[in-house]
């Protein structure tokens, strides 16, 4: 859809990009850091329920050593498909700059707005309270 041009852009992780062969016909790649995807460790209650407190507690903890890791070997992908991207001639890197970011968070405050019902405000109120959190970080 890219090489003939029925879509202009796509978004992905960048070795996705790198992986799907992207490069081979998008001449641009702007970054944005707007997207983390996490993998996630899920149980349903029924075997949760069966586990005894112990063995909670070891699921647990693997489950956040699993994911300390899984942050590692992202951050690493990226940074060696960013390396890899950048090096194509034919496509232009643009690290977009946080005013324009922010300029993108703004123009979508109407689009928020109108789905804070669907969410429920509560919600929508604690996932702006941790991003702000996880952006003060950053």
């Amino acid at each position: 859809a890219l090489e003939t041009r029925t879509v202009d852009g796509q978004e992905n992780p960048l070795s996705s990009i790198e992986a799907s062969k992207f490069y081979e016909v998008q001449r641009y790649l702007s970054l944005t850091g707007h997207f983390y995807d996490p993998l996630a460790v899920i149980f349903s209650k029924k075997v949760w329920d069966r586990l005894n407190e112990r063995e909670r507690s070891i699921v647990s903890e693997a489950a956040r050593e699993a994911g300390r890791y899984e942050r590692q070997v992202s951050r690493e992908m990226s940074a060696k498909a960013l390396a890899f991207l950048s090096s194509q001639a034919n496509v232009a890197v643009n690290q977009v700059s946080p005013e324009e970011i922010e300029r993108m968070r703004e123009s979508l405050k109407p689009t928020i707005e109108k789905h804070i019902e669907a969410f429920g405000a509560e919600r929508v109120a604690e996932l702006n309270k941790t991003l702000a959190a996880i952006r003060s970080k950053n």
